[in-house]
């Protein structure tokens, strides 16, 4: 959806957005003015949702009706082949996450793939910074700075990230390019899945093509 930002609704508006967000559940919505950043990572990575040390995500689709979102694991999160068989292909990326690829017969027809993702914490801490450097730019009183400790938990970011960061923060678009492929396979999380989830089946299936869908009401 759009959000209607025409009536004195807000004076200044900030939007991060999730670049490898495909669920069909988190649509992007967007604002109709203001200024927008797009991050590596899923919803809940800008956000925060996810928990340090959570396990591995994953999971398991047909071929035939989820060729987009194939596409997009082999685009964006830089797998490499490491092993054929004559049923299975396994590829692997530099975090270790693991694609496989299950063909049927001697002709090798593809079948289904399926998947599996580990991520560490940190990209919420690069988007919190974004956020306050905003609030400040338009006279929110907040702290000059977060420092590396919120509460007793750890909001440093890392040398890569504290790049990242920079280079979201001057628009620098050669920066960012250069750190997004190593940005997205160490610290984003593959969100969609066909598990149930609470008892709801199928609640995090991803957009049949692998691209986020924009709605407007």
């Amino acid at each position: 959806m759009t959000i209607d930002t025409y009536r004195n609704v807000a004076e200044t508006i900030f939007h991060i957005t999730a670049k490898d967000e495909v669920r069909q559940f988190f649509p992007l919505t967007l604002a109709k003015k203001g200024r927008r950043i797009q991050m590596v990572g899923a919803h809940s990575d800008i956000g925060g949702g996810y928990m340090p040390n959570a396990k591995p995500g994953g999971g398991a689709f047909n071929i035939k009706e989820y060729q987009g979102v194939l596409d997009v694991l082999r685009e964006k999160f830089g797998f490499s082949k490491v092993d054929e068989t004559r049923a299975l292909d396994t590829y692997k990326n530099q975090q270790g996450d693991t694609l496989f690829i299950n063909y049927f017969s001697q002709a090798r027809i593809p079948t289904s793939f399926a998947f599996f993702n580990k991520a560490e914490h940190g990209l919420q801490f690069v988007s919190l910074r974004l956020m306050l450097d905003e609030a400040l730019a338009a006279g929110v009183p907040f702290k000059k700075s977060l420092g590396n400790n919120i509460d007793g938990i750890n909001v440093a970011l890392s040398d890569e990230l504290q790049k990242y960061y920079e280079a979201l923060s001057h628009s620098d678009t050669e920066a960012i390019e250069e750190l997004e492929m190593h940005i997205r396979q160490r610290y984003a999380h593959m969100s969609f899945r066909n598990a149930s989830i609470a008892g709801v089946v199928y609640a995090a299936l991803p957009e049949k093509n692998g691209e986020r869908r924009i709605t407007i009401m």
